[in-house]
C-alpha cells in the first residue's frame, strides 16, 4: 500500500482538481502503465487508471 503525503486542492489549477501525492512502494515493478486505484470518501477511482513507475 502506498503512502499518502498529500490529498487535496492543485495548487494553480481550477477549482474542484484534486492533487494527490504519494510515495511509491519500493516493491512496485517499474513499468509505463502500472495499474492504480484509490479510495476518497468511500468512493473509488474509476478503473483502467495507470501510473509510470520509473
Amino acid at each position: 500500500m502506498a503512502e499518502l503525503l498529500y490529498a487535496g486542492a492543485a495548487p494553480g489549477l481550477v477549482a474542484g482538481v484534486l492533487q494527490v501525492n504519494v510515495k511509491v512502494p519500493a516493491g512496485i515493478a517499474p513499468g509505463q502503465s502500472v495499474p492504480v486505484q484509490f479510495a476518497v470518501g468511500g468512493v473509488s477511482s474509476r478503473s483502467g487508471v495507470t501510473l509510470a513507475v520509473r
